[in-house]
């Protein structure tokens, strides 16, 4: 089993590194994974930032994509001009991260978003190397080079399997550029988004909120540790749990899967 995570908070730091004991917790994120590691402070997490393109962890995990680096004189370019082009709106972050750059307009005045949207689509045109995504108040310019969180995934995996037995991920998100590992997972394994809203998806389910996945990763611990030792006796390359043995174990429901079910984080409801 691996259980792909965002950068944990508080809330449910304990329960990350608990599951951590039983089996692989990759933390994923867009930021450097320098960075990450710094905030989360776990050693027996693996590390994957800048959207897969930097991977470390214990064990001799390594992998840090060279072709990456020959795309920064773009992503340069096109964070010089979306400061100049935005630099008259008021409220407007730009955040830059090592192979892309965010603009949050969350704190722009209504009669401005047109302008930040302009100047994001303008930079895109100019910058054919580049790929947008959107999120909830923000839009992000990545590279593109084929590689993303969802490559990211399916490369931890096929290392995982080479080095001991095929692995059921379960992977946990609460971004849109979550949605390339939500696709790479979808055929082998859980996808859960973490959210509010009733945006698009591709994720298998839903947590509304921090304290659901703090509930899930709890009761996902003993399954991890009963994987393990199934894993343990046997020399089969096999799953350490099939989808639906895992959904059994873990009662999600009994009613027939819709194309997006909740799953519901107070403790009854998991029950």
């Amino acid at each position: 089993m691996a259980v792909f995570v965002m950068p944990c908070s508080g809330f449910f730091r304990i329960g990350v590194e608990a599951l951590a004991d039983e089996c692989l917790v990759p933390v994923i994120s867009g930021r450097e994974r320098a960075d990450v590691e710094e905030k989360v402070k776990l050693d027996s997490l693996l590390y994957t930032g800048s959207y897969g393109l930097d991977i470390a962890g214990p064990g001799g995990w390594r992998l840090q994509r060279e072709r990456g680096a020959q795309v920064l004189p773009v992503i340069e370019r096109a964070e010089k001009a979306l400061r100049e082009g935005l630099s008259s709106v008021k409220g407007v972050i730009i955040e830059r991260k090592k192979y892309s750059v965010a603009v949050h307009d969350r704190l722009v005045a209504d009669a401005d978003l047109k302008a930040v949207q302009g100047a994001v689509n303008a930079a895109l045109s100019r910058y054919q190397d580049l790929r947008k995504t959107e999120g909830q108040k923000v839009y992000e310019l990545q590279t593109r080079i084929g590689w993303d969180n969802g490559t990211a995934v399916l490369w931890l995996l096929q290392k995982r399997q080479f080095d001991e037995v095929c692995t059921l991920p379960i992977y946990l998100g609460d971004d849109i550029t979550d949605e390339d590992a939500f696709h790479a997972v979808k055929d082998c394994g859980f996808s859960l988004v973490v959210e509010k809203t009733s945006r698009p998806t591709a994720a298998r389910y839903t947590l509304d909120s921090p304290n659901e996945v703090q509930e899930f990763l709890r009761r996902l611990i003993p399954i991890a540790w009963l994987a393990s030792q199934r894993s343990s006796i046997s020399n089969l390359a096999v799953y350490e749990r099939t989808p639906g043995e895992l959904e059994t174990n873990m009662q999600l429901g009994s009613s027939k899967p819709t194309s997006r079910p909740i799953i519901k984080g107070a403790p009854g409801e998991l029950d």
